[in-house]
Parts: C-alpha cells; structure tokens; sequence
C-alpha cells in the first residue's frame, strides 16, 4: 500500500508512530486475543476516536466553508450537494485518519482493516468531488434558466452525468492503485474489453450517439414540449441513455436516445409564433348581413388581443355542409410559451362567442343567451 506520502504529511518520519507503539505498550496489560495483542487493541480503539473526532472537525469545517461561502454569494447550495459535501468531507477524514494508524499499530498487513479504510476515504473523496460538481452544475442550471441560454440548459444535465460518471471511475480506481492494484494494467485490460463490449451492446452505443444528438443538434432542451414519433409531451430529463417526457395525462415516458438518430423531432416549446385557425359552425337560418357584420366584428375584436399579431387575422365564411355554414378565424400570436397561448385562445373563443351573440347569428350546438338585435 502507497502510505510513505502520507505518514510523512504528518511527521517526519515515523518517529511518531514508534513512540505511540511504545507508549502503548507500557499502558496495556499482557495478554493477546485473535491474534492481536492487547495493546494493539487499545490501539485500535484510539485510531476509531481518532477517525470519529477527525470525520466531526471536517463536517464543521466543511460547514464553515458553507457558511463563508453563502455570506460571499447568498445563493446556497441545493440542499442534497450541501450535505454531501459535509458528509463526504467527514468520511474523507474518518478513512485517511484511521490508515495512519495501521503502520503504528503493526496492522498494515490485515487487508481487510486496511481495505475497509481506504473504501471509506475514497467513498468520502468521491462523494465530497461529485457534491462540489453537482453544486457548480446548479448553479449554472440557476443562471441558465434566469436568463435562458438553451444550450446550457441542454449541455448541463448530459454533462452532469457524464462527469459524475467519470468521477466515480476514478475514485474506484484510486483506492485500487492505493491498495497497490496494477491500476495502468486495469485500465488497458478495460480499453480492450470496452471494445468488445461496445459491439456487443449495439443499442446502448446508439444511445449514447443519441446523447450526442442532442447536445449538438439542440433539437430540445428540459421543458420543451416535443413530438418524437408518436409521443407528445414536455421533455423532464436528459440522460446519457434516455430522455424522459412527461405526456398530457400525467404518465411519464421514458425513450431511448437511440431514437433521435432515426426519428424526426417536433419542438413545440421553441416557437415565438404560434398559428391559430379556427372553424365556426353556424346556422344555415342565419342572415347574410348578420353573418358579415359577425365576421367584420370578429376581425376587430381579434386585432384588439395582446397576444395577436393584428395583419394575420383572417375571419371569413370558408364553405357550406350540411351542418350548416362555416366562419374561419385565422390568425398568428406572438406566444413563446404554452401558457401564452392558451391566454390566448380562450380571449378568442369568448371574444367570437360574444360577437355571435350579439349579432344574432347562431352557432350549432351553441345555445343563445342574448337578445338579437332588431
């Protein structure tokens, strides 16, 4: 195990590690149990205070920092980064401290002491690195959306994951080169073995060129609402393999970016104009005049709507079945979002309903609630 750099973080040499051995020794009775002797046990009791009062002054360090850090910039850390760092910063600490101890105590060679202390110091290494990368990732996120910079808004989470990723390898692989693991050989055998594994799994290489899809394409971004084949709905998650899209009616879908390599994609989340027709059937009982001073009224009205861009509304008679006569009303709305355009909408259809009535021409289906006029 590669321990010589850090007995020598805190003292020269080993002298330190030799008088406590020795100190403890003169402090523990005769006698051995499991192997171990009495004063290697006592020891070992020290090196857990030790890693429990070490794990305890990194997570209020770390706190500190937060604190520090939150006075600077008021905007906080999420709350699940937030206590991963502290908690990541104390496992880091109980780990590293309790291998200090193994060469004092004449333990260095009980691999499963020693194993143990290293996974906790690389979990809390990995988990305090991730935390502090998930924290940038929202805060990038935060300002992103503030201001709505799409590709962050499509780059952030397929990065994020990805680093994450990347993160955790190199955290198993730092424990297995401090175990003394032929980590160069562990990496090469990986390379030749991700190769063959890359053939065999066809789909999850086209998920990930799917991933890749969408981070230089830009067709979407988290919030769109997208048609992907047969499935409309808004876009919640971009992951490395899949995206996830939330339909109409409450049910979450989960489709593979493979998908994107083949199928055409409907962004109906990126549209600053949105076009509006709309079919009126009325009544064939319905006098000529009225119907023209409806559809006057109509186009009045329509290019009163904020929404509304007034040169493209359109409100005439398009054809005649046998439900009766039917008024078009077209026309454009500057609405970027879905909710803009529902305000919208119901301004027009109560707007044309209230002409209707008013100018005495009715609507099949649609009972009166007015007088006609004279």
């Amino acid at each position: 195990m590669r321990r010589s750099a850090t007995l020598a973080l805190l003292a020269p040499g080993a002298a330190w590690g030799q008088t406590l051995a020795d100190r403890l020794k003169g402090w523990a009775a005769e006698g051995s149990f499991v192997g171990w002797e009495a004063w290697q046990w006592l020891g070992l009791g020290l090196a857990m205070l030790c890693s429990a009062a070490a794990a305890l002054v990194a997570w209020v360090v770390m706190l500190g920092i937060q604190r520090a850090r939150y006075r600077l910039a008021p905007k906080d850390f999420a709350p699940q980064p937030r206590r991963g760092m502290r908690r990541g910063a104390g496992l880091a600490a109980a780990g590293w401290t309790l291998l200090q101890f193994l060469e004092p105590l004449q333990m260095a060679r009980v691999r499963p002491l020693e194993a143990g202390a290293v996974t906790v110091a690389t979990i809390g290494l990995t988990w305090l690195a991730i935390s502090w990368w998930d924290a940038f990732c929202e805060a990038i996120a935060d300002r992103a959306a503030a201001i709505d910079r799409r590709a962050e808004r499509i780059l952030i989470p397929v990065l994020r994951k990805f680093v994450r990723a990347l993160i955790g390898a190199g955290g198993v692989l730092t424990g297995l080169w401090w175990l003394g693991a032929n980590v160069p050989g562990i990496v090469a055998g990986l390379g030749i073995g991700g190769v063959a594994l890359a053939l065999a799994a066809k789909d999850s290489v086209e998920n990930v060129f799917g991933s890749l899809t969408i981070v230089f394409d830009m067709p979407f971004a988290l919030g769109d609402w997208v048609r992907i084949g047969d499935v409309y709905g808004k876009v919640e998650e971009i992951n490395l393999r899949s995206t996830r899209i939330r339909l109409p009616t409450g049910a979450l879908v989960t489709l593979p970016n493979s998908n994107l390599i083949r199928a055409s994609v409907e962004n109906a989340g990126d549209l600053s104009r949105r076009r509006v027709a709309m079919s009126l059937p009325l009544s064939l009982d319905s006098a000529p005049d009225r119907i023209r001073a409806f559809c006057a009224a109509a186009r009045d009205a329509l290019q009163k709507v904020p929404q509304v861009d007034p040169e493209t509304v359109r409100v005439a008679p398009t054809d005649i079945q046998s439900a009766g006569l039917l008024v078009t009303a077209v026309c454009w709305l500057d609405a970027p979002t879905w909710d803009e355009e529902l305000e919208a909408r119901e301004a027009i259809i109560t707007e044309l309903l209230r002409l209707a009535d008013e100018n005495g021409v009715v609507l099949q289906g649609v009972p009166r609630w007015g007088p006609a006029p004279g």
